[in-house]
This record gives C-alpha cells, structure tokens and sequence, in this order.
C-alpha cells in the first residue's frame, strides 16, 4: 500500500493498494497519518520549477552537473541555493528537470524524518494531474485562489485566477485545454479541447 500526503497542514491523505483508493481522509498532524509500506509527499507546485531544456549530456550524474550552469542567467536564485533533480530525458537531447530552494528541500525533509516516514518520493501537486497528450494541457481549480496546470507528462505550474490570463495568451497556436467544469466556463471557447 502507498500513502499520498501534503506536505503542509491539514494533511489531505489517500492510501493506494492494487485495486485503487483503499482510504483517503485528513490529519492536523503528520504523526496521524495512515501507516503505509511507502509514502510520496505532496509539495506545493509554487516553490517547484520544472523546465525542459536541451543538453547534449546523456549521464544521469552529469546532467546534474550541467543543469545549473545551463540556466544559470535565467534563474533568480544563485545556482548553489538550489536543489535539482532530472525527471527526464528524451529524444534529441531534451531534458526535463525541477528545481528547489534547498532551504525549502531541508525544512520539507526535516519534517518528515522527525515524523518517521517512509518517503520514496517528493511531487509538486500540478503533477497529480493527469497526464496532457501533446498541444493539450490539463487545468483545475485548486482551491485558495489557485489554478494547477499540468503541460505534458513532466511539466506544470500553479498560478492564480490574476495571472492565468497571461498564461493563457502565452499558449502556442492550435494548443488545446481540458478543464474542470468552474474553469471552462471562463475559458474563450477556442481553447478548450473536443472530444
């Protein structure tokens, strides 16, 4: 069985066996939480980047050196704040990465080795979304004045209701939306994708 949690207080919850949700609830404390054999904490999609860039590295150990110093002049934090993890790698040498304050990381980690938890894995909550098929994205409202938006099978982002306008204008020509049904109902009808 696996436990999927938030990081941040409540703890939404749900325990996952081979057929599907087995439970799911809320806990104020992470100590209440279910047990489980392995657990994934849930971080919130605004303190994660993910990008895609290309880099001629095919070493796993290597692209986590070069990541960094790639994006260097784009980043607002100095390279050594930051922590950095390949999600993939594809054809043509494009790369999917995230990145993290590291001062967030540890607090993040502190918190679940004094709770005792068995963690396999930390992911930004965009990318609970179901996968998007190309030039198709996948948006919901995620409660606190909060849009997650997942972009493909590696990238998101959360914005806010006031930011969501420029995201929508920086789509490329002939992508599509899929919406939960609060969010269509404000999107521009061109956008949203048809079955």
């Amino acid at each position: 069985m696996i436990l999927y949690f938030t990081i941040n207080s409540p703890h939404q919850w749900v325990r996952l066996d081979s057929k599907g949700v087995h439970d799911s609830g809320q806990a104020s404390e992470l100590s209440e939480l279910p047990e489980a054999e392995s657990c994934v904490a849930v971080v919130p999609g605004e303190q994660v980047v993910t990008r895609t860039e290309t880099l001629p590295v095919k070493s796993r150990q290597k692209l986590l050196a070069a990541i960094p110093y790639a994006i260097e002049d784009s980043l607002v934090s100095p390279v050594d704040q930051l922590h950095f993890s390949v999600l993939h790698s594809g054809p043509e040498n494009r790369v999917t990465f995230a990145y993290v304050d590291r001062g967030v990381m540890s607090q993040w980690l502190g918190q679940l080795n004094e709770a005792g938890l068995n963690v396999v894995s930390l992911v930004p909550d965009y990318l609970l979304l179901p996968g998007a098929v190309n030039g198709t994205a996948v948006i919901t409202s995620a409660g606190d004045n909060r849009i997650a938006i997942r972009g493909g099978q590696y990238r998101g982002v959360i914005t806010s209701p006031g930011s969501f306008g420029n995201w929508l204008e920086s789509l490329e020509e002939g992508s599509s939306i899929i919406a939960d049904k609060h969010l269509a109902d404000s999107l521009p009808g061109e956008f949203l994708a048809r079955e």
